[in-house]
Order: C-alpha cells, then sequence, then structure tokens
C-alpha cells in the first residue's frame, strides 16, 4: 500500500504510526539491520516497519522481514510493545510511532539475508549494546539477554 509522500508527512504529523518490529533469533544470536534514513539514522534496530490498515500484526511482520530481508518467517507471539518518539531540533516531534515487538522463527534453516536499500548491514549480536535505543534494549532484556556492560 502506498501513501503519496505529502499525505505521509502530514499523518506523521499528526498522529503516532503503528508499526511491528521482529526479534530473530540464530544460534542464540538476535538479528539487527542499520537504518539509512531518519528516524535512528545510523542505528541498530529490529526489521520492521508500519502496519497497513486492515493488515493483522503477525501478516506485517510476515511482509516487513520479506521486504527488508528478503526471507520468510512464521510469527510467535507478541513480546513487547514500546513507544518511540524522535525529536527535531527545537523540540519538534519528527515522528512518534507504537511498536509492536514480536518474536518469530525463521522459515527454513537454510536461508540468506538480502538487506533492502533502507538499511546499510545487518549483524546478529549477543548481546545487548550499551548504545542500542531503549526501544530495542526492552524486549531483549525482558526475553533474558545481557546488557553488554554487566
Amino acid at each position: 500500500m502506498y501513501i503519496d509522500e505529502k499525505l505521509y508527512a502530514e499523518i506523521k504529523n499528526k498522529l503516532p504510526l503503528l508499526c511491528v518490529d521482529i526479534l530473530l533469533f540464530h544460534n542464540s544470536q538476535f538479528l539487527l539491520i542499520k537504518r539509512n534514513n531518519s528516524p535512528a539514522l545510523g542505528q541498530w534496530w529490529f526489521p520492521g516497519g508500519r502496519i497497513h490498515k486492515g493488515e493483522s500484526i503477525f501478516d506485517a511482520a510476515k511482509r516487513k522481514c520479506k521486504e527488508e530481508l528478503g526471507i520468510e518467517i512464521i510469527p510467535r507471539y507478541i513480546v513487547s510493545v514500546e513507544e518511540t518518539i524522535f525529536d527535531l531540533k527545537n523540540d519538534i516531534v519528527d515522528v512518534h510511532t507504537v511498536n509492536i515487538v514480536v518474536r518469530a522463527k525463521l522459515l527454513e534453516d537454510n536461508f540468506i539475508v538480502n538487506i533492502d536499500k533502507l538499511h546499510s548491514e545487518f549483524r546478529w549480536f549477543d548481546n545487548v549494546e550499551p548504545h542500542f535505543h531503549d526501544a530495542v534494549k526492552n524486549p531483549l532484556i525482558r526475553l533474558g539477554y545481557k546488557r553488554k556492560d554487566e
């Protein structure tokens, strides 16, 4: 579903966006991708994005993994609900999201991650790094992952 850029900017200025973030694990590690765009430019984040009207949370998770990583998943359960508010200078809210974090299983053991153009790289982590955004840290800590500084 495509929304005209002008309309999308107006929506972002007036309403929080409902998003899904996907937690993928392989060999006890979790996958994060580095963002090429704002908000969170240059930060490690879960794959995910906007949920379309009429689309279930789990269907959105499947679609976003296919779009951003080129892989298929089986969503399992909701881990947490996180909120992000990214401010521009002068305390103007740029983006406000409500993120439903879903734990998912890879559909196949033999998979190849092919990230999209909105991300510069992907990496498997085994610890929660201090520089991660709280919306990334919180669900991982909830699942028992330790902070790297502990």
